[in-house]
This record gives structure tokens, sequence and C-alpha cells, in this order.
């Protein structure tokens, strides 16, 4: 994605943003920049006609100043405005949530800035990321290990309501789609549980078939509770050929969670209320 890109994706005339040159002004701004351009250059900025070259970026903190860029640009935002622009980069229809959306756009603006990575888009990786950890404010730029990689996972954890009592089976699907412009090869899921875990896989590791961009695969994997009752998270990665973490930014999109309960007391505890 080219800094021009990024410009005609955000931006939406507003009272206070009258115009296309003043957005890019503004935009520079909230990242910490103080330049000092011609309105001509932005313009030609915003449409393309100038490149955003290494003068520049230099001049522009790094990193940028991450939350200054988010509160920029949720002005140019509604839930219309957010799933329109969403659709065009590619994330699935779902429920648009703002603030993940403006964050994974700073992370792409950084990208932008300082990385000199036209191609790379880290959009839908991110946003994803944020759904997931809305807290997360750490190093989060380097989401993939290899370039225009991306997933999409229809059943991330905090989506999940999994509810097991001791010693019993319960059966976990990852739906995950590719979503950049790389095959996925000799890869496969891999279980980073230590073996103390209250919940057990069946197996630790999962192959996946070749799988090309855009499309869907479905992975399963049977979990045995044990008799320790909590909320169990077992930490799953996807790995390639050389045992290396496809998505070292991703922490947590892959993990599977499940409540393991102590059924016997749950009733004992029913019936003294009933009693």
């Amino acid at each position: 994605m080219k800094f021009s890109d990024f410009c005609k994706l955000t931006y939406k005339r507003s009272t206070s943003i009258p115009n296309q040159k003043v957005f890019v002004e503004k935009l520079f701004k909230s990242t910490g920049a103080s330049l000092q351009y011609s309105p001509d250059y932005y313009q030609k900025l915003f449409n393309g006609g100038k490149a955003l070259t290494s003068d520049i970026s230099e001049q522009i903190p790094n990193p940028i100043q991450h939350e200054n860029v988010e509160q920029f640009l949720m002005q140019f935002f509604d839930v219309t405005h957010a799933s329109e622009a969403m659709d065009k980069v590619g994330i699935p229809k779902s429920e648009v949530n703002l603030q993940a959306w403006v964050a994974a756009l700073a992370d792409q603006l950084q990208i932008i800035i300082h990385q000199n990575e036209d191609e790379r888009e880290t959009i839908i990786a991110s946003y994803q990321a944020y759904l997931n950890n809305p807290e997360e404010r750490d190093v989060r730029y380097i989401r993939t290990r290899y370039r225009n990689d991306g997933l999409w996972v229809e059943n991330p954890p905090i989506e999940q309501n999994y509810q097991v009592a001791f010693s019993k089976k319960i059966t976990h699907t990852w739906v995950i789609q590719t979503m950049g412009k790389v095959t996925w090869k000799d890869r496969c899921l891999k279980c980073m549980d230590e073996e103390d875990v209250s919940i057990r896989p069946s197996k630790r590791v999962i192959p996946i078939q070749t799988v090309e961009p855009n499309k869907i695969v479905k992975l399963s994997v049977d979990f045995d509770s044990r008799g320790k009752e909590n909320k169990a998270i077992s930490v799953w990665k996807m790995m390639d050929a050389n045992n290396q973490d496809c998505f070292p930014g991703d922490t947590n999109v892959l993990n599977v969670v499940i409540d393991v309960v102590n059924t016997q007391l749950l009733e004992v505890q029913s019936g003294r209320q009933h009693s």
C-alpha cells in the first residue's frame, strides 16, 4: 500500500479537515512531525503525483506517535465508512470495531513511512490482533514472517465459549482463511503447551495442506479435560518447514480457551440452594 492509497482509503471531508491538502498536513502532524511543505506538494502526495521519499520519512519520528495518529484518524470514520474501507482491503464482513480499525491503520502508516515497503500490508493481521487483545501496546509492526502473508481466523479466542466437565472430550475446529498473496506450503499448527495444562490435545502437530491465497482451510483437534477446574488456554502457532513462527506478531489468535468445570460440585451447590 502506497501513501496515496492510504490517504484515499482514509480521508473523508469534514468541517475541521476541509480538503485533501489539509488532511496530509494534519496527518503528518499527528505522527509527531513538524514538516514545512507547500499545500500543492501535500496535494500531490495525496494524489500520488509525488512519492513519499526518504527525505520526508527521516523527518518523521520512528516509531510514529501511534495513539495520536489513532485519534486523528478516528474523526474520519463512522461504522458505515469503516465497513466500506475494510471491504476494500479485504477484511471479511463482521461487526466493526472502530478502535481496532484505526489502530490497524496506524500500524500500516508506520510501515509506509519507515519501512518503505509499498506492497506490504499489515491492516488485516493488525485488525484481528487488536480485536483479540485491545490493550496491546507493545511493538506491533512485524506481524508476519513472510512479506504479503496474512490470515483471518473465524473463531478466535474472544469468540469461543467452550465449557467441559472433568475427564471429557471436546473438539475444536479452526476455520482459517489466507488473506495475503502467499501460498502456504509445508506448514502446520503446533501446540506450544507445557505438559501440565488442564486440557490435553489428541495431537500436538497438525499438518496443513497446501493452501492458495484467499482460500479457507479447516483443521480440528480433540481435547481431553483433566481433573483441574480452571479456564485453560492451549497455545498454538502456525509454523513453517523450518519450525519458525509464521505470524510472530499474532500472539493469541490461534489459541483455544476452554472452561473446565467440576460439574459434581456445581450440582451439590445447586442442591443446597434449592434445599
